[in-house]
C-alpha cells in the first residue's frame, strides 16, 4: 500500500489540495482514494472529471449522450410521480472543443468534451459532455430542444428499452448493473 508521499511522486500529475476551491478539492481528492479501484490513470483532469462524474461525484461537467435510447432510459428511469424531460442539443459545432493542454477549470465558454473510451460506462452510454465556468448556473440555451415525457408511459418506454438492449445491466456494465437489472 502507497502512502499519501509515494502516491504524489508516482503519479506527479496528482496534487491534493486542503481547503480552497471545493470542487476542486474533491477531484483531488477523488483521485487520491480512486487509484486502487482503476486499471489506468487517467492523463488530464478532463478524464479525471469524466471517470468522477460517471461514478457520481457532482463536477462542473453536465452528461448527454448521442444515442437517444440511452437518453430514455435515463428520463423514465426514476419511480417518480412527475413527468420526464430529455434536452437534444441541435447542434454542436457551435460549441468550444474541449483542449486537454488546457485547464477544465480555466474554460470560460460552454465546452464540448468527447472523453477518451475510458471505461465501459462511458462507452455503453455513448457519453459525451458540456462543461461549463459556472456549474451552480442553469444551462439555458437556444441550441437545447426540450421533450417532456409524460409519467404514464414510462413503463412502456422503459420496456421498449429493455427489448433494444438499453437496461441497467448494459448501461452500469458489472455486478452491480446485472443485479439492478434482475431486482427491477
Amino acid at each position: 500500500m502507497l502512502n499519501h508521499k509515494e502516491v504524489l511522486s508516482k503519479y506527479p500529475g496528482l496534487t491534493y489540495v486542503v481547503g480552497g476551491n471545493r470542487e476542486l478539492g474533491r477531484l483531488n481528492e477523488f483521485k487520491r482514494r480512486a487509484i486502487p479501484y482503476i486499471t489506468s490513470i487517467p492523463s488530464n483532469d478532463w478524464d479525471w472529471l469524466t471517470l468522477a462524474q460517471h461514478h457520481g461525484l457532482p463536477t462542473r461537467l453536465l452528461d448527454w449522450t448521442t444515442n437517444p435510447l440511452v437518453a430514455l432510459f435515463f428520463a423514465v428511469e426514476a419511480e417518480e410521480e412527475n413527468d420526464a424531460v430529455i434536452y437534444a442539443l441541435k447542434d454542436t459545432t457551435v460549441l468550444c472543443k474541449a483542449n486537454a493542454k488546457e485547464s477544465p477549470f480555466e474554460i470560460i465558454e460552454p465546452t464540448l468534451l468527447y472523453p477518451a473510451h475510458m471505461t465501459s460506462r462511458v462507452i455503453n452510454q455513448s457519453g459525451l459532455f458540456t462543461l461549463h465556468s459556472t456549474p451552480e448556473e442553469a444551462y439555458d440555451d437556444d441550441a437545447i430542444t426540450k421533450y417532456i415525457i409524460k409519467r404514464e408511459v414510462f413503463f412502456q418506454l422503459n420496456t421498449m428499452a429493455d427489448k433494444y438492449g438499453i437496461n441497467e445491466s448494459t448501461i452500469y456494465p458489472g455486478l452491480d448493473g446485472i443485479t439492478k437489472h434482475f431486482r427491477k
